[in-house]
């Protein structure tokens, strides 16, 4: 009889440290939910504030490393104002990891088709999405492998709008040694409408032959 008490109280007392464990683990789950979405509001409040960009970028990288995906998933969300959304790609084009430069080519390699994804400012149907994220890789794209990832930043250089392929010369300006980004930033160079495109190509290509040597 004792026994079998001992053996009750002791199966007690492990689903009560189970129970208590589960609880523990929850309480930290919530606590981290409830962590991600203060901080994904806060970055909101600030872009959605008026706060200069230099100050509010200085706020958000002081929050760390979750602060860049927060500003993925703040840019994503369509429920946001386009303004709340365009700043925050604007945030994270100013970021010099990896992070920041896989995301940013993501975008450039959406351009080439356009998805329901991002709705109006999906890099297809923006130029100014497009522009932002070109612009990014011209400080972060040196994380990227500069033969396979800069295949999608060449064929920028062949959109309509000039602004676009100017931003698309400038980010292949540090794109690495490329077989592909020289060959295209010759052809921009020579046959290019637009002067201000030629002068960008030109620039990159300078830029590139210093760099290599």
């Amino acid at each position: 009889m004792l026994a079998l008490m001992g053996k009750s109280v002791g199966h007690s007392r492990t689903r009560s440290a189970l129970f208590a464990a589960f609880c523990a683990v929850s309480f930290i789950a919530s606590s981290a939910a409830k962590a991600e979405e203060d901080l994904a509001v806060r970055i909101e409040r600030w872009l959605a504030s008026g706060v200069e960009p230099g100050s509010a970028h200085a706020q958000i990288t002081a929050l760390g490393d979750d602060a860049e995906l927060a500003l993925i998933d703040l840019f994503q969300r369509k429920d946001a104002t386009r303004l709340v959304r365009l700043r925050a790609l604007t945030e994270l084009a100013s970021f010099d990891d990896p992070i920041a430069a896989a995301y940013l080519h993501e975008l450039v390699r959406a351009a080439r088709e356009p998805t329901a994804w991002l709705g109006e400012l999906h890099p297809a149907r923006s130029s100014l999405v497009l522009r932002r994220a070109l612009s990014g890789l011209t400080l972060s794209g040196h994380w990227l492998h500069p033969n396979l990832d800069m295949m999608a930043v060449s064929a920028c250089l062949d959109h309509s709008d000039p602004h676009v392929r100017r931003a698309a010369a400038n980010s292949l300006s540090r794109a690495g040694a490329s077989a592909i980004a020289d060959r295209a930033l010759i052809a921009r160079r020579a046959t290019d409408r637009s002067r201000m495109v030629r002068a960008s190509a030109e620039d990159a290509l300078q830029t590139r032959t210093t760099s290599a040597r």
